[in-house]
């Protein structure tokens, strides 16, 4: 078993494929392009690591079903709902809650690694 390093210098541009397709509780912003790479486990399920590049725009998220868990690698976004909103710059961590509805949206080109929970 090898180890992987989530770092920006370890996850070569390469590695990013566009992102093109959401799962149905969420959608893209307008002006939003993706790069992807999926890293382990299952695609928008329990266990699934991955990476996105998100040069601008984010999404819309509508009771999600999963938990979402990752940390900002470079940039900054801000989280939006009901109670508000969160600013997150790079290192820092956020938990999107199963049945979170509101949006991610991209402020300074993202770089972010998340992991879905149960």
């Amino acid at each position: 078993m090898s180890v992987t390093k989530l770092s920006l210098a370890a996850l070569p541009s390469e590695q990013f494929t566009p992102l093109t397709e959401l799962p149905p509780f969420a959608a893209f912003l307008d002006g939003t392009t993706v790069g992807y790479a999926h890293l382990a486990g299952p695609v928008a399920e329990p266990g699934e690591i991955a990476s996105m590049q998100i040069p601008a725009g984010g999404f819309q998220y509508t009771d999600i079903p999963v938990t979402e868990s990752g940390f900002l690698l470079a940039g900054t976004a801000v989280i939006r709902d009901a109670d508000g909103e969160t600013e997150l710059n790079a290192g820092d961590g956020y938990v999107l809650p199963a049945g979170f509805t509101g949006t991610f949206e991209v402020k300074e080109a993202v770089t972010k690694v998340f992991y879905v929970l149960p």
